[in-house]
């Protein structure tokens, strides 16, 4: 049996979609979009049918090769995007459009699915964006009563 490693594994998911797969599960790898997604998780992704809008969850590969799914902040006016982890406090501007490959419709979240309709998906798409310049304190103040240390910016 051959393992294949994460590029290996987004190219050919990649690839499903443009041939035809209406849906690919990924599973989540990394903790950027803790606690919205973590570790396990499965993600499905389809094409984009729309650009970007904020909130959004998207894959996209950066100019070295590295694949990220994190959430578009905002599109700007030149039609790049800036891109942030749900565990981040350092945004990633300047995201050509034509990086992003794929975007997610569905989650299975801890073995429950969500969907863009659900509280939970609109509250991250939302909410804790719109907390940003926030993040460092809550997650001080959530680090602070967990006994552990904050997340740090990428």
């Amino acid at each position: 049996m051959r393992i294949l490693d994460t590029g290996e594994y987004l190219t050919r998911a990649v690839e499903m979609l443009r041939e035809g797969a209406g849906l690919v599960p990924v599973p989540v790898k990394g903790s950027s979009m803790t606690p919205f997604l973590t570790e396990g998780d499965i993600v499905s992704l389809s094409l984009p049918e729309r650009p970007p809008k904020r909130g959004d969850i998207v894959l996209y590969q950066r100019a070295g090769g590295r694949w990220l799914l994190h959430r578009v902040m905002r599109r700007e006016a030149d039609g790049s995007c800036t891109m942030l982890g749900d565990a981040q406090t350092g945004e990633e501007r300047g995201v050509s459009p034509d990086s992003i490959l794929a975007v997610a419709v569905s989650v299975l979240h801890k073995g429950k699915r969500c969907e863009p309709s659900s509280l939970r998906w609109r509250f991250y798409a939302t909410v804790w964006p719109a907390l940003f310049r926030y993040r460092k304190r809550i997650f001080a103040l959530r680090s602070r009563l967990k006994g552990g240390s904050p997340p740090r910016s990428e």
